[in-house]
């Protein structure tokens, strides 16, 4: 259903805690639980009891958040995200996995607990030596947690540099210019904005699931009207689902095929555009919109709607969009070809300094 996905998850302000995404926090969480348990399994007691018990209250505190986190899904405070749903769900089920593999009874567990805070506490334990061993690998794992959550965050952050790079249209224009240029066929069946006879052309290849589609949707009039009756941007699919893409192994937007193939129904009955805007207005609304219900809202006659949901010509349009954005090298979306050459950076004032370049040598 459209509306839905992990993409609306991603963008959420709750995305990033204390520094680090989600996603992030999931790596420090595993890879520090996997150094308790195989720490302890190396060293083995009395410290193999002591990892697993700390384990456990790892889960079982992890659990407690996924629940949180399903809740806010299910209640549709946050839109639901059925990646993480499968997470959360693992989270919860690990806590009596590892209560099952200390094999230990629940008094046995308790007593341990309490021994091991009185000793942090300053009571002298009963066997000082075993104590400080222990002490030290859990020193050792709080390091691993350590070193992981400055691994996560220094990518972030330079993932983050890089989204954010200064603007310098010297360097811009120069990475444009040094890619190939391409013959990049349009038709009647691709819709388009602008004049037929523009002197510059985009063609971009888009995924209604793509986040950094919809934010150059919202982008694309505000060039068009920057470069009144100088522009054309052609559409072209290219929806990162295996359904309807097999250069994709891995299914990355759920529900991109399904998108593609209702705006191309919508297209026939010339309301491309309309049901475009809905589409990429659907993935950040709280609740779900289905084909049916878009076609609705833009004042589709359903009836054809469906018809042509199911028609060869349909899904023939889509696989002609997708090889050849393939035999061009796309890889990802969108995937912006001004003049039939790349622009890799899809800043506006990047593009910008494109277009005007391209519109300067078709003056000179």
């Amino acid at each position: 259903m459209f509306g839905l996905g992990c993409d609306q998850t991603l963008r959420s302000p709750a995305a990033i805690q204390l520094g680090l995404p989600l996603a992030g926090w999931g790596v420090v969480y595993y890879g520090t639980l996997a150094a308790l348990l195989l720490l302890g399994r190396f060293v083995g007691q009395p410290f193999e009891l002591a990892a697993a018990i700390a384990a456990l209250a790892l889960t079982a505190a992890a659990a407690i958040l996924s629940i949180v986190l399903f809740g806010l899904m299910v209640s549709g405070q946050a839109a639901f995200c059925p990646l993480c749903a499968v997470v959360q769900g693992l989270n919860v089920a690990l806590v009596p996995l590892l209560l099952k593999q200390t094999g230990r009874p629940f008094r046995e567990l308790r007593s341990a607990i309490a021994t091991g805070a009185a000793y942090l506490l300053g009571k002298e334990a009963a066997n000082p030596r075993e104590a400080r061993w222990t002490l030290v690998a859990f020193l050792a794992v709080g390091l691993v947690a350590v070193a992981l959550y400055q691994w996560v965050f220094l990518e972030t952050m330079a993932h983050r540099g890089q989204a954010t790079k200064p603007f310098q249209p010297e360097q811009v224009l120069a990475d444009f210019q040094s890619g190939p240029a391409h013959e990049i066929p349009t038709s009647d069946g691709d819709p388009r904005l602008g004049p037929p006879a523009a002197p510059v052309r985009i063609v971009v290849f888009s995924d209604f699931q793509c986040p950094g589609c919809q934010r150059f949707a919202g982008e694309m009039r505000g060039l068009l009207e920057r470069f009144p009756g100088k522009l054309q941007i052609a559409f072209k699919h290219f929806p990162l689902g295996p359904a309807c893409n097999d250069a994709i192994k891995r299914n990355l937007h759920p529900q991109a095929c399904e998108a593609a193939w209702a705006a191309e129904a919508a297209r026939r009955q010339d309301k491309f555009w309309p049901y475009h805007d809905a589409l990429f207005a659907a993935n950040t609304a709280s609740g779900p919109d289905t084909p049916q219900s878009l076609a609705r809202q833009v004042d589709l006659d359903l009836d054809r709607f469906q018809s042509d949901l199911q028609q060869p010509a349909t899904r023939a349009k889509i696989a002609a969009d997708v090889a050849l954005g393939v035999e061009l090298g796309v890889d990802a979306t969108p995937s912006i070809f001004v003049n039939g050459r790349r622009a890799h950076d899809h800043r506006p004032q990047s593009l910008e300094v494109i277009i005007e370049h391209e519109l300067k040598g078709k003056i000179d």
